[in-house]
């Protein structure tokens, strides 16, 4: 993620041989926050040496009193930028391990961290009665901040984190399906959503005049996660439009990881997104993110997400989850199968294997339709099942062949939605292993 040709990743700030010396004193717990932060952006075996390494910047206020200190850190699909309130006596830069910066702060007792640069040696950092001197690449050699696209569009930082974490498991980890190692988000205007997105039965009240509809769906092609969140985006460059009524974008398994540290620690007021050719930037409260938008091209989902389920039964889903966690140990290692029967008044919970045995589990349902069989992976059952935050879950199915739809299912929300207002409507899609 060289952006050859671009300006410097923090203008004015990188230190290079020959500068000056940097001398910067901040919060020790303040620097640890960030940090941590940073920390699981850094690959362990980095391709590019300099891209282990955190890149600080002290910088003085317009003043001339306090200041900041800004930090980096990339992987070269991710960049995160950040900074904390720093005492800064001279300003300047300097690249630093960043695992074992984050190790070493972790570590300190103090509660002021004082850091030092000088001429060829290295970083000096004091607090407390412990002194460490980190030595580092030139900043010259760290990769430059890509451009970043216009932040046109806002979004409550709990509801994006809600939806992200409800779909984030069914991203595949298959490289060899790179174009499915991503979440796609399609932006929409509102009654424009994608086919499938919202099924007749979960009709929802207009949006706000300047919001439009966000949906956000991940597969790794034998399940599938969407989340949809009517009118949560605010369209404030009205780049959507009743002309222009869609924007999609891919965002990467990794990026996923890295947007959701920033999320779930995001301050009041929303976080702003925009999406550009190569990459979408967020930035939540005083930190960004730079992620390189995913690759490949990710499949037609419109008559997956339509499939016909005549049946629907409601469930109480902790006890599912401990019954189907009871059939693991002895259902087969490969597939993992477990087999549920469906049958008036009656569900019926089985795992088996020729080497080890086999186990039943039972409860009784409200449901009064045919008999049919149909066998999951019990991992795949678990991931969603896990991702719900209801105290019911819905089947919708057909037969013992067809894809098998699961919904959040709450009492006051009875077709199945499971949302309340302000929070992500979520759909999930398994298919059924061939008995």
């Amino acid at each position: 993620m060289y952006d050859r040709g671009r300006r410097p990743l923090i203008s004015g700030g990188g230190r290079s041989k020959g500068d000056s010396a940097m001398q910067v004193q901040v919060t020790r717990t303040d620097l640890l926050k960030e940090l941590q932060i940073l920390g699981g952006v850094i690959d362990k075996r980095p391709n590019v040496p300099s891209t282990s390494h955190i890149l600080c910047t002290a910088e003085l206020s317009a003043e001339g009193t306090g200041g900041q200190l800004r930090l980096t850190a990339t992987n070269l699909d991710t960049t995160v930028l950040t900074s904390c309130p720093a005492h800064v006596l001279s300003d300047g830069g300097g690249l630093l391990p960043g695992r074992l910066w984050v190790d070493i702060v972790r570590l300190m007792s103090g509660d002021e961290v004082v850091m030092r640069s000088g001429k060829d040696s290295g970083m000096q950092l004091q607090c407390g009665s412990a002194r460490f001197r980190l030595l580092g690449p030139d900043t010259d050699s760290f990769p430059s901040l890509p451009e970043r696209p216009a932040a046109a569009f806002g979004i409550a930082p709990g509801q994006l984190l809600s939806a992200l974490e409800g779909v984030k498991f069914a991203v595949s980890r298959d490289e060899g399906r790179y174009n499915l190692t991503v979440v796609q988000g399609v932006l929409s205007w509102p009654g424009a959503a994608p086919a499938g997105t919202v099924p007749a039965d979960l009709a929802s009240a207009a949006p706000a005049p300047g919001r439009v509809d966000l949906r956000l769906v991940a597969t790794d092609g034998h399940r599938l996660a969407l989340a949809w969140l009517p009118g949560a985006v605010v369209n404030r460059e009205g780049l959507l439009s009743a002309d222009n009524p869609r924007l999609s974008f891919l965002l990467p398994r990794r990026g996923v990881q890295d947007l959701l540290r920033l999320l779930s620690d995001a301050p009041p007021g929303d976080a702003d997104f925009g999406i550009g050719d190569r990459f979408l930037f967020f930035r939540v409260g005083h930190r960004q993110l730079w992620a390189v938008q995913g690759g490949g091209l990710f499949p037609s989902l419109d008559s997956v997400l339509q499939p016909q389920t005549p049946y629907q039964v409601v469930l109480p889903l902790r006890p599912l989850v401990a019954a189907l966690r009871r059939l693991l140990p002895v259902a087969d290692e490969t597939i993992a199968a477990a087999l549920l029967t469906f049958r008036a008044g009656q569900l019926e919970m089985s795992s088996q294997s020729s080497v080890v045995g086999d186990a039943v589990e039972s409860m009784d349902i409200a449901y009064d339709g045919p008999t049919i069989e149909i066998m999951f992976n019990a991992h795949y059952l678990l991931d969603i099942l896990g991702a719900m935050t209801t105290e019911q879950v819905m089947f919708r199915f057909k037969d013992e062949i067809s894809a098998v739809e699961l919904r959040p299912f709450s009492p006051e929300t009875p077709a199945g939605d499971g949302g309340d207002v302000g929070k992500p409507v979520f759909r999930y899609i398994v298919m059924p292993l061939r008995k």
